[in-house]
């Protein structure tokens, strides 16, 4: 199970994955998933703690959910991460009408394809 060490040497930062599964949209990149707690800003220390303690609140289920989309994450090839993360940097500078457009279009082609 992957879980941030809040008072140990290190942090693994579920935001990006708790922001990617709950459909919340963070308005910055995680850049750095692992880092010596210690390195940590007193802001970027707040949000991995805010972070952790939503992902202990979800259901064991959406835990495990969680940590396999985390898993999938971590295997997919540099070129396709670096795709992604450019399509999100995209996405975060479209203006509200354009996001809430594409949202809608996003929800009609997933509810087809269940």
């Amino acid at each position: 199970m992957v879980r941030p060490v809040a008072f140990g040497k290190i942090v693994l930062v579920l935001g990006a994955i708790v922001v990617l599964s709950s459909g919340a949209l963070a308005q910055e990149r995680p850049q750095i998933l692992v880092r010596n707690w210690d390195e940590l800003s007193q802001d970027e220390r707040s949000r991995a703690l805010e972070n952790y303690q939503r992902f202990r609140q979800l259901s064991p289920t959406e835990q495990r959910s969680l940590e396999d989309k985390y898993k999938k994450w971590q295997s997919l090839p540099n070129t396709e991460k670096d795709r992604i993360r450019r399509n999100y940097e995209l996405y975060l500078q479209m203006p509200k009408s354009q996001k809430d457009n594409f949202e809608r279009l996003y929800e009609e082609w997933r509810s087809k394809s269940r």
